[in-house]
């Protein structure tokens, strides 16, 4: 089942403290810097991009064609009172047949420990599963990565089990992933979890 017609899959959303809206190609600048920060890079296990013309090729791969095709979605977050960008986060993997998609989200470490993407989290969670009849998200997490893992607890994911040397790090060698993942029935935005070194 797709989106509704009248329910795009990459809305303005709005909270407390964020905006978070498309990206388009415009964001390049940003893209090539935020994901060549080492931080970026050890969190997510991908190398940097190549320069700017890599990076705009990602960019249009992995972020702008997921809705035109149907298999996904990612925001990128503001501060309200800025309009630079601080992070991004979205699903992709969308299965629509089985109502399922994977998580993905990074934020400038500069704004780790404020709660800002557990904020941005929920309102796109809230969207997947109110507007987009998504049913299970997960999150495939490296183990070195504590900071996630935590976020995601404290959103009230479950650790399912660990892939075996699943994936490569930004090195190219092969990694373990742990699984996470959070149902339907299972999210209360409301009576979440306390998140220790929320990020």
């Amino acid at each position: 089942m797709s989106c509704p017609p009248n329910i795009p899959v990459i809305p303005r959303l709005t909270t407390a403290r964020l905006v978070l809206r498309e990206l388009t190609l415009e964001d390049v600048g940003w893209y090539v810097t935020h994901f060549s920060r080492p931080e970026i890079i050890s969190g997510q296990g991908y190398p940097a991009p190549d320069g700017l013309e890599g990076a705009r090729e990602e960019l249009r791969r992995f972020v702008i064609d997921l809705a035109a095709q149907g298999t996904g979605g990612r925001w990128g977050i503001a501060l309200k009172d800025h309009e630079a960008l601080v992070g991004s986060a979205g699903f992709y993997d969308w299965n629509h047949e089985v109502h399922s998609a994977e998580i993905g989200y990074d934020i400038a470490p500069e704004h780790w420990g404020k709660g800002l993407m557990r904020e941005a989290l929920t309102a796109i969670i809230d969207h997947c599963f109110e507007h987009l009849d998504l049913n299970r998200l997960q999150a495939l997490v490296m183990p070195r990565n504590e900071r996630s893992k935590q976020l995601l607890t404290g959103l009230g994911f479950v650790r399912e089990g660990l892939l075996r040397q699943y994936g490569v790090d930004e090195k190219g060698r092969l990694c373990d992933d742990q699984v996470f993942a959070l149902l339907r029935s299972e999210w209360r935005p409301t009576t979440l979890r306390p998140c220790e070194g929320g990020r």
